[in-house]
């Protein structure tokens, strides 16, 4: 945290703009169809994307309390977790966001 802060405070005497992105839970906020547009605008078509697509319907969640299982539901935004194709899939969809972040307006 000391390193951070101090990168910060030299970035703002520098006058330089800054942007913070916290990922905590962006895995579980993503939109889905943009999951998929994404990955479409980086040529990925056919089989593979199908074969993406194929892993999202009907995703469930639960919610585990005191070591049982007290709920499960479908949900409609996020990725999986603990699939290890998922972190690439999320690298790949916040690749450019620097670019994104900086057209003019």
């Amino acid at each position: 945290m000391f390193v951070f802060s101090n990168a910060i405070e030299y970035l703002l005497q520098q006058q330089k703009t800054i942007c913070y992105v916290d990922f905590t839970k962006a895995f579980d906020l993503l939109v889905r169809g943009n999951i998929f547009y994404k990955l479409i605008e980086y040529g990925i078509r056919g089989n593979i994307m199908n074969k993406i697509y194929s892993l999202f319907p009907n995703v469930k969640s639960s919610v585990k309390f005191e070591n049982e299982i007290i709920i499960t539901f479908v949900t409609s935004l996020g990725t999986k977790q603990g699939d290890s194709l998922f972190p690439f899939i999320f690298s790949m969809y916040v690749n450019d966001l620097e670019v994104e972040m900086t057209k003019p307006d």
